[in-house]
């Protein structure tokens, strides 16, 4: 969660610098993924859209971390991250330390988490087969993979973070 959040500030313009930084001062940096470790040694104005929107959905996959750490009380597949997500988080402009998340001690119970994995595969299958079809489905596609992604891979643990199985 809080290689998440710190990269999800890079999307906001946050010099990589300085986020490289903050993760390496709260020793993070064994948790970053071979992509993310990319990420931080390039300089904001050699990142891609590509690369920039992908950070920015991490927003979802946090939230659906967030709700697995009983942060928040429900992972709703019709709305976008809550707004207050922020307030939840290190603030990294704020330079604040790593407190918020260092103190999570407790995740919901792996039947929560299995159901609700459970629930937002069946609706990614759903939206698959709405554009496969041609169609626009009635929840967002992003919404829903990224959250997805985020439980696969709290499910899975020992499954590489740029490498989910994301199948229907």
């Amino acid at each position: 969660m809080s290689v998440m959040n710190a990269l999800i500030n890079i999307s906001f313009e946050a010099p990589i610098t300085f986020i490289r930084k903050w993760i390496e001062k709260h020793d993070l940096t064994s948790y970053l993924s071979n992509w993310e470790n990319e990420i931080l040694l390039k300089d904001n104005d050699e990142l891609s859209d590509y690369e920039s929107n992908s950070l920015r959905w991490y927003l979802e996959g946090l939230w659906a971390l967030m709700w697995a750490t009983k942060i928040v009380p429900d992972l709703d597949e019709t709305d976008w991250c809550g707004e207050n997500m922020a307030t939840f988080l290190p603030n990294l402009e704020e330079n604040e330390s790593n407190e918020k998340i260092d103190q999570l001690k407790e995740l919901r119970t792996d039947v929560e988490i299995y159901n609700m994995l459970d629930l937002y595969y069946r609706f990614h299958w759903y939206c698959v087969d709405e554009r496969i079809k041609g169609m626009e489905a009635k929840i967002s596609e992003g919404i829903i993979y990224e959250r997805r992604k985020a439980l696969e891979w709290l499910i899975n643990k020992d499954s590489d973070w740029d490498d989910i199985e994301m199948g229907t």
